[in-house]
This record gives structure tokens, C-alpha cells and sequence, in this order.
């Protein structure tokens, strides 16, 4: 009898191992599942489409991406700002790493192509100050600017490191902002901390050049204390 209940005993825990394991394995298998899952999602919004900008098409494309890129990161604060600085300072810095922006590679060929079109599309408004093109306005309720910064938010949400929004109108990202940040304040500490010693000089007449003999004579320095 003690045998007989010994064996079933043993069937009954080896049951419960066998059933504990097979849970296991569920709950694990379902575990990947969501987690591939959620990398296919994170996948699918982090990647850019990509744009060949071998061809006049997509140069022009690339351009319109890194104009609105270049947007997002103008303050309106450094509004007006010349066009020529926009074009450099924000545009340029926004286009991908890997890619080399020509605008006689694209169907605009100059700047004033280029701004003169995002104008027309009532993007920007510019007016001439000084005999120069500025970016005086910015329409930001814009459906292309909206649709941008819509796909942009979603990046950066997803720590992508594509370039968020600058509040300094700067062309950098909050990181990088903030990293320069940190490195002036750093500098300015070091600035505020220097001590600046002042001590009186005294200066001999001229007339009184004589009494400190000839090596006062050719050296007007040393008649200072």
C-alpha cells in the first residue's frame, strides 16, 4: 500500500513540474511575441522612407525635407531672418548625414528658386530689407509643416535621434543644445570665478626725468613704480 502511494504521489508532482513548465513556456513565447511586435511598431515608425536623390526628383524631395526640418527648428524670435542664413544655418544642418545636398542637382537650381516656391505654397512669407531676402513669417498651421512635424514628433518619441526642436533657432537638437548649454554655463562658472587684482602705479614727471639718471633716460617705463 505504502509503495502504491509513494508512486502516485510521485505522478501527481511530476504532473504539476510537467504542467508548472508547459505555463512557462506560454507565458515566454508570449512574452517574444509582444516584444517582436513591439519592435516591428518601433521599426515602422522610427525609418524614414528613403528618398534617391540621384535624380532630379528626389533632390528636390530631399530639399523639401530638410526646408521643413529647418523650419521646425526656427525660433520665431530670430524671425526676420536672411534667407541666406536660413539656408545654411538650419536647412543644410537638417538633411541626413549621408547625403549631399545640390541644388544644381535638382530642378530649382538657385536659392531664390527654392525660397520663392515654399513662398508660393504660402509656407514662408519674405520681404526684402536692406537689398536682402529675409524670412519675415512662418506659416506654421501649414498642412505640409503640420504633417512634418507630425512624422518628426513620432522619431523623436521613439528616441530615433533625429533632431528635435530647437528653442534657439540654432539648427541643434535638444541634446546637443543641451550638452552646449552645460558647456557655457561650465565657462561662464570659470569666467566668474577669475579674480582681478588691482594695484596702483605711479608715473615720475618728465621733468623729473633726470634725478633717476640714465636709465630712466631712454626707457620712460621705469619711471613707474
Amino acid at each position: 500500500m505504502d509503495d502504491k502511494a509513494s508512486v502516485s504521489d510521485t505522478l501527481t508532482v511530476t504532473g504539476k513540474l510537467q504542467t508548472m513548465e508547459l505555463e512557462e513556456k506560454v507565458d515566454t513565447d508570449n512574452d517574444d511575441i509582444e516584444e517582436i511586435k513591439s519592435s516591428e511598431t518601433k521599426n515602422e515608425i522610427s525609418s524614414l522612407p528613403a528618398i534617391d536623390v540621384s535624380t532630379p526628383k528626389g533632390m528636390d524631395d530631399m530639399f523639401e525635407f530638410s526646408f521643413l526640418a529647418g523650419l521646425r527648428v526656427l525660433k520665431e524670435s530670430k524671425l526676420p531672418m536672411r534667407c541666406e542664413l536660413f539656408y545654411t544655418n538650419c536647412l543644410l544642418p537638417q538633411r541626413p548625414s549621408d547625403v549631399q545636398l545640390d541644388l544644381k542637382k535638382s530642378t530649382l537650381k538657385k536659392q531664390q528658386t527654392l525660397f520663392s516656391l515654399f513662398e508660393k505654397k504660402k509656407l514662408i512669407t519674405t520681404k526684402t530689407i536692406h537689398k536682402l531676402e529675409n524670412i519675415v513669417s512662418v506659416n506654421r498651421e501649414h498642412a505640409l509643416y503640420k504633417k512634418h512635424c507630425a512624422a518628426m514628433g513620432a522619431l523623436d518619441a521613439q528616441g530615433s535621434g533625429v533632431a528635435t526642436e530647437d528653442t534657439d533657432g540654432d539648427g541643434m537638437g535638444s541634446d546637443a543644445a543641451s550638452a552646449t548649454s552645460t558647456g557655457k554655463t561650465s565657462s561662464t562658472e570659470k569666467q566668474n570665478s577669475a579674480k582681478i587684482a588691482v594695484s596702483l602705479v605711479y608715473r615720475a614727471s618728465t621733468m623729473y626725468r633726470s634725478i633717476f639718471g640714465d636709465r630712466a633716460v631712454g626707457n620712460k617705463d621705469r619711471l613707474y613704480s
